[in-house]
């Protein structure tokens, strides 16, 4: 048996059988799969399973006082093992930090591509980042509060990363106003208060409460379009009326 990089073993390519037509057997190697196509599905399991590990345990302890050690007895590896899909602890926290921010800005981008109106564009554009915060609130709240814990060349990677994306909702409200769709005094005040109240979710929402994920991201849209006086979201979503909030919220 041979062995993998990550110290698994793999089987030797077997060996075939063939006569000539002698009747002289000759043995011949049979070609086997690369490496990497053998070993891809049980990295990529055990890598989510390490980075979903970090973020629990970042969540709960924060990042200083959870260890690597946690991270590998919640998963059922020794520490050395680790090393085989991480460089260290502080990669695993930047990956969480750096990822988190890539699948909010992809979503965002998504969600406002298929729209035109202003209006609509930033109402797509709140209704996705309240419903990714409300779904994914560990990662959320790790690359909230662990941005310190950050070397500084990992520190800049990230805030670049927050800065592109407040000048995304800044360019839609910015056009909003352009248009006359939105009544704004402050540009760069109005992103950061909409931002800051539709991240709010992340730190409270719960989803055995009496409102979905749905209806949270219909209600913050709602309340950014009033703080932009601008009309409703869920009265001009394409001449629709909205669904009634369930009864039994709480």
């Amino acid at each position: 048996m041979s062995r993998s990089r990550c110290g698994q073993s793999l089987p030797r390519c077997p060996l075939k059988l063939t006569s000539d037509c002698s009747g002289t057997i000759r043995a011949r190697k049979v070609r086997c799969q690369p490496r990497h196509v053998i070993l891809q599905p049980v990295l990529n399991t055990t890598a989510k399973a390490i980075n979903t590990a970090a973020i629990d345990l970042f969540f709960k302890h924060g990042y200083e006082a959870a260890t690597l050690r946690d991270v590998a007895d919640k998963v059922g590896l020794k520490v050395a093992s680790l090393y085989n899909y991480i460089a260290s602890k502080q990669e695993l926290l930047f990956a969480i930090m750096y990822d988190v921010m890539e699948d909010l800005r992809r979503d965002v981008e998504a969600a406002v591509a298929g729209q035109t109106d202003p209006v609509e564009r930033l109402s797509a554009a709140v209704r996705t980042h309240v419903r990714f915060h409300a779904s994914r609130t560990k990662e959320v709240f790790v690359g909230n509060s662990e941005l310190r814990s950050l070397t500084p060349k990992n520190r800049v990677k990230v805030i670049r990363q927050r800065d592109e994306y407040e000048a995304l909702f800044r360019d839609l409200i910015q056009a909003g106003s352009a248009a006359g769709a939105f009544h704004v005094d402050d540009v760069k005040v109005a992103t950061f208060a909409i931002l800051a109240m539709c991240t709010g979710p992340s730190t409270w929402f719960s989803p055995r409460g009496r409102l979905s994920v749905a209806d949270l991201g219909d209600l913050y849209t709602d309340l950014a379009l009033r703080l932009l006086e601008a009309p409703s979201a869920r009265a001009s979503t394409n001449g629709r009326a909205p669904a009634a909030l369930p009864s039994h919220a709480s």
